[in-house]
């Protein structure tokens, strides 16, 4: 009997401590994330400027020049003044969304390798609804007022506070292999956040990874922007908008998560890229030109 009492206390012992070095490791991940989104907040100075679509020249394959508009799913152009506000330089990862969802007992996101679900350094596809908690949730941890941006402020921004570009790419223009991955690299590669240069101001992946939650609404519909991996993200200029109705339905495989949101939800290949009224330390790249000219550029090849 002593010997089954001490393995029994030996068993609850280590299942004790494993659950204390568990809870030790969140906490720290939590901290570092914290402090890593003090970091990566980038100000923007406010200004006014034409939101939605604009035209740009654009260099024809046959050599000559045409004036277009820059989007075929944008709202006409309309004047907005915009007070100063901050933009995290990247999108949520994984890594962070998993943090998120252990930390406020919310059912955890599927993670398959080899499906391309759950890798830690790729953007956190969610629902509009988990976007905006964990942008609050974010902020709690981090000392900060965070929300999804309003579509104007993430148009301003990628941008580079209005200028005309089509894409929020390092140099506002799009070049596979060297700011945006080429059409037909891997998924894994497409995925992966933060690999090619920062924007003028210091933003990453406006143009590739997953597309963006902000806050308007339209009728029952949430909205989305930027490019995608998933997407013919080349033609997913930065005035361009995904359209996500409610739906009722699960995705495939995650029932019991998106089922505890409630119904309707809001669900596509989008991520969060939170933003602040409060001052970034980034203070990001105001004076940008934009090119006079792009070359025309095709549909590529979706990629699911």
């Amino acid at each position: 009997m002593k010997i089954i009492l001490g393995l029994i206390v030996v068993a609850v012992v280590g299942i004790g401590g494993w659950f204390a070095l568990t809870t030790l490791q969140t906490s720290s991940a939590i901290d570092a994330l914290a402090a890593d989104t003090r970091a990566n907040l980038i100000a923007v100075k406010g200004g006014t400027f034409d939101a939605g679509n604009f035209e740009i020249t654009v260099q024809l394959e046959n050599g000559d020049r045409e004036v277009r508009l820059v989007s075929t799913s944008a709202l006409p152009a309309y004047t907005v003044t915009l007070d100063d506000f901050s933009m995290l330089a990247g999108e949520a990862l994984n890594s962070s969304f998993d943090l998120f969802t252990q930390a406020t007992g919310r059912p955890s996101q599927v993670h398959n390798a080899a499906f391309g679900l759950g890798i830690p350094d790729h953007p956190a596809n969610m629902t509009w609804q988990e976007a905006t908690a964990y942008c609050a949730w974010l902020g709690d941890i981090a000392g900060l007022s965070l929300r999804l941006p309003t579509e104007a402020e993430w148009e301003f921004a990628a941008r580079s506070r209005g200028a005309l570009v089509p894409w929020g790419t390092a140099g506002g223009v799009w070049m596979p292999g060297e700011n945006v991955s080429p059409a037909d690299a891997p998924d894994a590669v497409k995925d992966a956040a933060n690999q090619w240069p920062a924007s003028p101001m210091g933003f990453y992946d406006f143009a590739s990874g997953a597309k963006e939650w902000v806050s308007a609404t339209s009728s029952d519909a949430r909205i989305a922007k930027g490019g995608s991996s998933r997407s013919d993200a080349a033609l997913e200029t930065i005035p361009g908008r995904t359209i996500v109705h409610a739906v009722t339905s699960s995705w495939p495989g995650e029932p019991d998560r998106l089922a505890q949101q409630g119904y309707p939800y809001h669900a596509a290949y989008a991520t969060a890229r939170c933003a602040s009224d409060e001052a970034g330390q980034g203070s990001g790249t105001v004076d940008f030109e934009a090119p006079a000219m792009v070359p025309v550029i095709g549909a590529q090849a979706v990629s699911y």
